[in-house]
């Protein structure tokens, strides 16, 4: 599923990424400590495909999905340097 949706993603059918959203969210989620890389990339993905679509409402939706990738990198960093 990851794949297809990056595939998406690149070839930039946001409206077909859109449809996975709710389930890309929801592997980030589960998958957030024992693979917050992972995590962090479908939300970075997430949020460039709220910006990309440039609704109202998608600006605000991709500020949430990168502030959960940027609180995960930050999270990621301090784990692995401790």
């Amino acid at each position: 599923m990851i794949a297809t949706y990056k595939q998406l993603c690149d070839s930039q059918d946001w409206e077909g990424a859109l449809e996975l959203e709710s389930e890309m969210s929801n592997i980030a989620h589960r998958s957030e400590s024992s693979n917050p890389g992972l995590a962090g990339l479908i939300n970075l993905m997430l949020g460039t495909l709220h910006t990309e679509m440039g609704r109202e409402v998608g600006i605000e939706e991709a500020t949430l999905y990168y502030k959960t990738t940027k609180k995960r990198s930050n999270w990621q960093r301090r784990r692995v340097t401790i």
